[in-house]
């Protein structure tokens, strides 16, 4: 994944993101991050974006990830 996907992806996170910071989480293990929230709100067309970008949906964390 480059770069540029991860900070599109970044951007379209941030415009769904809960208010409440602590409703969310972002993390990163060796070659992985990991956003998510219970509370997510993204349009499907976010959505699709995010899958063309290389971002992953993953249920276990109710959110994103993004190998890099």
């Amino acid at each position: 994944m480059t770069a540029t996907n991860i900070i599109e992806g970044l951007q379209l996170i941030q415009k769904s993101k809960p208010a409440k910071e602590s409703d969310y989480h972002f993390r990163a293990e060796h070659d992985e991050i990991f956003v998510g929230s219970i509370e997510w709100e993204m349009s499907d067309e976010d959505k699709a974006r995010m899958e063309e970008l290389g971002w992953e949906a993953n249920e276990d964390i109710d959110g994103w990830r993004a190998s890099v």
